[in-house]
């Protein structure tokens, strides 16, 4: 509103298309690479998953689309059978794997 005042109708539309494709680099970009490198799932995993939990579940599948396909995951893992879906989607979550490369890191630090 303040844009509409200070820089007229052209401006206000010009902030209004800045803020629009700032938001859609952040959610569409940015968020799926962080999430992925820290929850050790594929950004394309993720933004398939959200597509999918979203078709299922509707809104409620958009919000929860992490969580579900971490456990996902996890269940995948579990089974010998199907573990290879499970590293389809990302790095093992191995606890032994995780310390593993926490002690390679303190070497070379």
């Amino acid at each position: 509103m303040l844009a509409l005042f200070k820089y007229g109708p052209v401006g206000a539309l010009a902030v209004i298309l800045v803020i629009s494709i700032v938001d859609m680099l952040a959610e569409n970009i940015v968020f799926p690479s962080l999430a992925g490198k820290g929850l050790k799932l594929s950004p394309g995993i993720l933004f398939l998953s959200l597509i999918h939990w979203n078709y299922v579940l509707g809104t409620a599948g958009a919000l929860l689309f992490i969580p579900l396909t971490v456990i996902l995951k996890i269940v995948l893992e579990s089974f010998d059978e199907i573990k290879w879906l499970a590293r389809f989607m990302g790095p093992n979550g191995n606890i032994e794997d995780a310390e593993k490369t926490a002690n390679k890191e303190k070497i070379i630090c």
